[in-house]
């Protein structure tokens, strides 16, 4: 979000930020609203033929709490209410699961679930007429369910599509949400600064979780991480922990080595985009200035 990013802006290029791709081997200054407009529309739903943005507006509220405190992070002013970590934990969860590849992870997994359904049922023609009788959803015209068809699928799938509808996946991403803000509300999280001339990075995956044996950050669901960062400026990055392992200081000063090393991990879970307050050219002489140990 443009709230987020303009954290990650150049000194000289304020509003503005480098954009590098990870499979091409160049940075671009872009405008950071740019960066915004993708999602318009991401999150709208319809009910009853009338598109509904309720959720967007309660998303554009709490950017309006968290620009505030990221605001006061940026001044190093640590001493957050617990209203204000509430609202960052919060947006944590939201910007972990507010990502292309997590929805369309969700609308695969809900699709391959209902492929299954349908394929167990379709397998007794008199099962399934027994679950189409007692189908109770809205928006389900039981007249337009043809038994046959459904049958034939059960036998070969591989010629039919299943197209889960957007609204599922919404719903289902808000119940991770639920699961997620709980998860990381029971970490102790600790402020790192840069103490040096080194700069942090953002992505299309700003929150990432620590985990050994991963394998699939986009799948549902979060996993109990050892570690989750979230860089929150180009200067100052949350680190959480669970708290049998977290450190004793809550703000840590580190060096050039320490923020290369999560730069490398953001870089690593990206998706497709970097954003960073330097170029291409000088993220690479900053990598080698301070090589990660």
């Amino acid at each position: 979000s443009k709230t987020y990013l303009k954290n990650f802006s150049p000194d000289k290029f304020p509003g503005q930020i480098y954009e590098i791709k990870r499979l091409e081997s160049k940075s671009i200054l872009k405008s950071i609203s740019e960066h915004v407009a993708f999602g318009y529309d991401y999150n709208i739903i319809e009910v009853d033929g009338e598109k509904k943005n309720d959720y967007e507006k309660v998303i554009s509220e709490l950017e309006s709490k968290v620009g505030r405190i990221l605001r006061k992070i940026k001044l190093h002013r640590f001493d957050l209410t617990r209203d204000e970590w509430s609202h960052m934990i919060y947006y944590m969860t939201y910007l972990r699961l507010n990502i292309p590849q997590f929805r369309k992870s969700i609308e695969k997994f809900e699709e391959d679930v209902a492929r299954k359904i349908i394929k167990t049922l379709a397998s007794d023609k008199n099962l399934m007429q027994s679950y189409v009788q007692r189908i109770d959803m809205d928006g389900i015209d039981k007249s337009k369910i043809n038994i046959d068809e459904l049958i034939a699928f059960g036998k070969d799938d591989s010629r039919y599509k299943i197209k889960v509808p957007k609204e599922s996946a919404i719903f289902a991403g808000i119940r991770q949400h639920e699961n997620l803000f709980k998860v990381f509300a029971l970490m102790d999280w600790t402020f790192h600064i840069v103490a040096d001339d080194s700069y942090l990075i953002t992505t299309d995956m700003p929150v990432v979780p620590i985990v050994k044996d991963w394998k699939m950050p986009f799948t549902p669901g979060y996993g109990i991480a050892d570690k989750t960062i979230f860089p929150v400026t180009k200067k100052i990055c949350l680190v959480g922990q669970q708290k049998q392992f977290s450190e004793k200081e809550r703000n840590l000063k580190v060096n050039g080595q320490v923020v290369n090393t999560i730069n490398h991990i953001l870089i690593g879970y990206s998706h497709e985009h970097l954003y960073s307050p330097i170029n291409l050219k000088e993220l690479n002489k900053q990598f080698e200035k301070f090589p990660i140990v």
